[in-house]
């Protein structure tokens, strides 16, 4: 990294990223703490691409990307004018557990890959 204004502390940074469109990502500083390369947040960025692509809207206040056994929070909004995606990624402060569903292991073994299950 280079040298900043803080140069004793991890700051956010901004990346440029090209995956067939211009991607622009701002990293919190809790990612670039963790991921502290550009090839190792390149993973990420093509991991949070592949997620932006599977929801149609140009706006997504809100969501969320697995990566390397991590969960990663992220916005994005896509710039018609600019022709650029920009993403901001943060990882979360701390992740609760708040409840469990119990099913019996039998039910389980009958419920094909494409069979839903409801709960209730």
């Amino acid at each position: 990294m280079s040298n900043t204004h803080n140069a004793d502390e991890i700051c956010p940074i901004i990346e440029k990223h090209y995956l067939g469109k211009n991607v622009k990502v701002w990293f919190a500083t809790s990612v670039v703490k963790v991921l502290k390369t550009s090839q190792s947040r390149s993973g990420l960025v093509l991991a949070l691409f592949e997620e932006v692509e599977k929801i149609p809207a140009e706006y997504i206040p809100y969501g969320v990307c697995h990566f390397k056994e991590m969960i990663f929070l992220y916005r994005s909004l896509w710039v018609q004018k600019e022709g650029q995606l920009l993403i901001e990624v943060e990882l979360p402060d701390e992740v609760k557990k708040i409840g469990e569903v119990e099913m019996p292991l039998d039910a389980l073994e009958e419920v094909e890959e494409e069979q839903s299950i409801s709960i209730q």
